[in-house]
C-alpha cells in the first residue's frame, strides 16, 4: 500500500471511529453520585451536629475510601481514541461487555470496509487496572488507591522524571536507569516517593517492572 493510499485509509478509520462509534459509546453529562458515598455523607453530618468528633473523624476516613460519583452509573459513558500512524488506541469507561461490542464492530469495519485484517494479539482488551495497554511503545494504565488523600481528596500523585540522555545500562546502575535506557525512554512516570529517592541516589526497592 502506497504512502498516500494508507493515509487515506487511515482517515477513513478516524471518521468511522469519531463520527460512528463515539457518537454512540459517549453519553450522559456527568456521573451520578454514588449511593453509598452520599449514605456515609448524610451519617458524617449527622454526627457533626451532634458533636460527636470520634464518630466524624472515622466517618470522614471512611467517606475518603469512597468515589463520589457512582463507577457503575449506566447513564454514563465515554470512548475515547488516539492514532499514531497505523497504530492507535481506545480507552472506554463502561462494562467489558461492550467493549467487547466496539471491538467487533471496529475489526468488522477494518475487514469489510477497509480490507484490512487485524491482528489478534494486537487488538486486545484490557482492564487499565490491572494490566496495561501497550501505545507506541509505552504501556498505558490507570493507577487506583482508595486510601489515598491529597488535599482533602482521593489521589495518587506522581512525577515525571526526565533525563537528556539515556546512560549506558549497566550493571551496577540502578533499576530506574536500567529500565529508561531498555525501553530506550527518556522520561519515566513514578509515584511521589520514588521520585524523591531517584534524586536522593536511595534505592530501597525496583521502581517499575
Amino acid at each position: 500500500m502506497l504512502e498516500g493510499e494508507a493515509r487515506a485509509v487511515m482517515a477513513e478509520l478516524d471518521v468511522f471511529v469519531e463520527k460512528v462509534l463515539i457518537a454512540e459509546y459517549t453519553r450522559g453529562g456527568r456521573r451520578a453520585r454514588n449511593p453509598a458515598y452520599l449514605e456515609v455523607a448524610n451519617l458524617l453530618a449527622k454526627a457533626r451536629r451532634r458533636g460527636d468528633r470520634v464518630q466524624a473523624r472515622m466517618l470522614r476516613r471512611r467517606l475518603h475510601s469512597l468515589p463520589s460519583a457512582d463507577p457503575n452509573d449506566p447513564a454514563y459513558r465515554r470512548l475515547r481514541y488516539i492514532r499514531y500512524a497505523d497504530d492507535h488506541l481506545l480507552g472506554f469507561t463502561g462494562p467489558k461487555a461492550e467493549a467487547e461490542e466496539i471491538k467487533q464492530r471496529l475489526v468488522a469495519f477494518l475487514r469489510e470496509d477497509l480490507k484490512l485484517e487485524p491482528s489478534h494479539d494486537k487488538t486486545p482488551i484490557t482492564h487499565a487496572r490491572t494490566r496495561a495497554a501497550r501505545f507506541l511503545g509505552y504501556e498505558i494504565n490507570v493507577q487506583h488507591n482508595s486510601s489515598k488523600a491529597t488535599r482533602g481528596r482521593r489521589a495518587v500523585n506522581v512525577q515525571v522524571h526526565h533525563v537528556r540522555k539515556l546512560a549506558d545500562p549497566g550493571q551496577h546502575q540502578p533499576v530506574w536507569m536500567r529500565t529508561m535506557a531498555k525501553r530506550r525512554r527518556k522520561s519515566l512516570v513514578v509515584r511521589d516517593a520514588c521520585h524523591a529517592h531517584i534524586h536522593t541516589g536511595q534505592f530501597a526497592a525496583p521502581l517499575t517492572q
